[in-house]
């Protein structure tokens, strides 16, 4: 229900985008439909589809991303990410100890998101690219190729 305060807090921050929501897996059932219904009454920026992830990535110009590994699949898909903490109590942070969280964009809050956004479309082409590439080191750390000698030394 993070998402929904954000937006109630300033239901202008999508304005200038056009925003797929992709439920999430973690908190499906009742609340999170409610939820969901909730962001779509305080906004026209924000829509529902049912393309697969990959084209939802495809489709878009960044992935903002929370607890998932939507993020990280998004950088190997070529998106850049930005991290949205969405926790009102205890922070569930995926990246803590494991990334330079300002390589993610890292965002705790209305005002950051909204300059966040808006720095990532500013970006040239080179400089997106320079920024992916960080992400995407990264993000080879946690998906990385399967190494089959290292699993056959181990059984052995």
């Amino acid at each position: 229900y993070q998402l929904a305060n954000i937006i109630e807090i300033d239901n202008t921050i999508f304005d200038s985008f056009e925003v797929i929501l992709r439920p999430g897996p973690t908190f499906a059932g009742l609340e999170q439909n409610k939820q969901i219904n909730r962001i779509l009454s305080m906004t026209n920026n924000v829509k529902l589809n049912n393309n697969s992830m990959i084209e939802q990535i495809k489709e878009s110009d960044f992935v903002i991303f929370n607890i998932t590994s939507v993020g990280i699949e998004s950088v190997l898909l070529g998106r850049l990410a930005i991290y949205l903490s969405l926790s009102n109590v205890i922070e569930i942070d995926s990246l803590d100890g494991k990334a330079d969280k300002d390589i993610f964009f890292n965002t705790n809050n209305t005002n950051d998101l909204k300059i966040n956004m808006s720095t990532i479309l500013k970006l040239t082409k080179k400089d997106y690219s320079v920024l992916l590439n960080k992400q995407r080191k990264y993000a080879k750390n946690i998906y990385s190729q399967v190494n089959f000698n290292n699993i056959k030394n181990t059984l052995n």
